[in-house]
């Protein structure tokens, strides 16, 4: 049976991952589990928040947003 991470262990997850990708924060895609046709290896972009899960929230160069 798989567990969910306690609000505690989350709330220090999401600060871990606010401190290393602060907003306005560029990265580089190295790439993802699916062949997605806009998003190539290689593509940058500028990190603009984050949400519950944690998970990054983007605006890529190419112009896809994903929030």
């Amino acid at each position: 049976m798989r567990r969910f991470p306690s609000g505690e262990v989350l709330q220090k997850q999401k600060e871990q991952l606010r401190q290393m990708y602060p907003v306005g924060t560029r990265i580089e895609l190295k790439g993802l589990c699916d062949d997605e046709r806009d998003m190539p290896p290689g593509l940058r972009g500028t990190v603009v928040g984050m949400d519950d899960q944690p998970a990054l929230l983007m605006h890529w160069d190419n112009g896809i947003n994903i929030f």
